[in-house]
């Protein structure tokens, strides 16, 4: 996603000082160091001091740093490559993009006379703030742009706007050019352009005169409208998101069961027992810890409909896979006193440790959608 900056005469760009190129992979690689040496440190915890708990949190923090840096070395790239350069100029609506690394450019000039209509829309926009800070959003519109192309099929532009003055020259400039121009109260944030061709005719709009009700900009908001989705983008994310659980989260936990299943069989009646639970030479703190970060992303908890009883239903099935993989284990070997005891107080503290990140979750979403 290229950050657009500017504004002086209607003119943006996406283009950023060479140093910052600089700065930018100083940065990631610091990051990157970090992550390396708590991830180095984590296996020798484990190879050296047979330290499952510490080994197993320091591996994950690093993997997770050097996640992030993955993810903005490829950010900071693009940013640096692709210069997008946006202007309303006095004939139209100029779009140029530009690749420096394989040299290709995009031109667009789209002519106020060629324009059916514009529609500008609110977004809000969150700003994070220190945690005896309210929260709060910043009030912008999002102009769209609505043409027909030479081939007779409806086209759109968008482009975001958070100073009020600028919003103004760009109502302006359309109106001495003859382009309609209608507004909404809804809260599109979410309408993007893929979205437009289907939403677009949804969204209830009204002739904007400047006057009922002024359309302002850049205000502090602590309590949005609720973000407006048309019928095709509710489904579509319905749709979505039984893809992801075909594809990945059921998969993911029959996988974790799977597992869980083999260490009761294979590994679990062999772990030390002290006062009736699995003492601290034992990997089981480990094994907890990795089941409640797989359990929470398989079973989806972040999600708006994730139902209460979800981490009380997957802590009642761990401990029917673990019985039957520590009894299945009877056929070679006969169990030590109080396994059953132990595998059963070690779910029990997964589950609560589910409970609470399932609560947490619960609150963050509730902070988010309310």
């Amino acid at each position: 996603m290229l950050e657009i900056r500017g504004g002086k005469d209607l003119k943006y760009s996406s283009e950023l000082p060479a140093w910052s190129r600089y700065v930018h992979f100083a940065i990631i690689g610091f990051l990157g160091l970090i992550a390396l040496a708590i991830f180095s440190f984590g296996m020798y915890l484990l190879i050296y001091e047979s330290d499952w708990i510490f080994s197993f949190i320091l591996a994950g923090l690093g993997i997770f740093i050097g996640w992030i840096c993955w993810i903005l070395i490829g950010v900071t790239r693009f940013q640096h490559e692709v210069i997008m350069k946006i202007e309303l100029r006095e004939d139209g609506f100029f779009t140029s993009v530009q690749n420096l690394k394989t040299g290709k450019l995009f031109e667009e000039l789209v002519p106020f006379a060629q324009m059916d209509e514009v529609l500008i829309g609110r977004i809000f926009r969150y700003v994070q703030t220190p945690k005896n800070v309210p929260r709060y959003y910043i009030a912008g519109a999002k102009i769209i742009m609505v043409w027909t192309d030479e081939q007779g099929k409806r086209q759109f532009g968008t482009f975001v706007e958070e100073k009020q003055e600028n919003l103004d020259l760009w109502i302006e400039r359309f109106r001495q050019n003859g382009v309609p121009v209608y507004n909404t109260q809804l809260n599109i944030t979410q309408v993007n352009h893929p979205q437009l061709s289907e939403a677009y005719e949804q969204i209830p709009k009204l002739p904007y005169d400047g006057e009922s009700p002024y359309f302002q900009t850049g205000l502090k908001i602590y309590d949005p409208t609720p973000e407006w989705k048309s019928t095709e983008m509710l489904a579509n994310e319905e749709a979505k998101k039984r893809r992801n659980d075909v594809r990945f989260f059921r998969p993911l936990f029959i996988g974790i069961l799977v597992v869980n299943f083999l260490i009761a069989l294979l590994w679990m009646p062999g772990w030390g027992i002290e006062d009736e639970l699995f003492n601290d030479a034992s990997p089981s703190t480990a094994i907890t810890l990795g089941n409640v970060a797989l359990l929470f992303l398989a079973r989806t908890y972040w999600r708006k409909k994730a139902r209460w009883y979800r981490p009380l239903a997957v802590t009642l099935i761990m401990i029917v896979v673990h019985t039957m993989g520590v009894t299945a284990s009877l056929l070679n070997a006969p169990l030590q006193e109080y396994v059953y005891d132990a595998l059963f107080i070690e779910n029990l503290t997964m589950g609560f440790f589910l409970a609470i990140a399932f609560l947490f979750t619960r609150l963050v979403v509730y902070r988010i959608i309310r």
